[in-house]
């Protein structure tokens, strides 16, 4: 039985960073019936198992929220890359890994704590056994 996330991403081809696909994964935000993307944390954890199952390597991950587009000049989350899923035991560790890597990043003046649901894009080298075109029927 597949069960259907409610957490929009997207995936094109990337040229930078050593990567070959981009996975932007939409933010969070609402609350109650007009929670929009209210299964981000799910989403991000599927990614991820699915990028590690096809011995993918995230080579960057990047703020790509509207504000630090505008606002920050280091959008890059602060995490050790390159990250080979090949060799990652632990997807929930790395899930909430880059969850608060995020919370530092294109925080609004006073604002305390931070968002660790924003708008990220993870820029993904893929593993030999699937090809460009296919990453996107993998992660459908």
């Amino acid at each position: 039985m597949v069960v259907r996330l409610n957490a929009d991403f997207k995936i094109s081809p990337a040229s930078t960073h050593r990567a070959n696909v981009l996975i932007i994964l939409e933010s969070r935000g609402g609350g109650g019936q007009n929670a929009r993307n209210p299964d981000y944390a799910k989403q991000l954890s599927r990614i991820l198992r699915l990028l590690q199952k096809n011995s993918c390597t995230i080579t960057r991950i990047e703020l790509l929220s509207s504000f630090a587009l505008k606002n920050v000049k280091k959008t890059k989350l602060n995490l050790a890359y390159p990250i080979d899923l090949s060799k990652s035991t632990n997807i929930e560790s790395l899930r909430k890994a880059i969850q608060n890597a995020q919370k530092p990043i294109g925080r609004r003046p006073g604002v305390q704590g931070g968002n660790s649901t924003k708008r990220i894009g993870i820029f993904v080298k893929i593993g030999t056994p699937i090809a460009v075109a296919g990453i996107k029927s993998v992660l459908a």
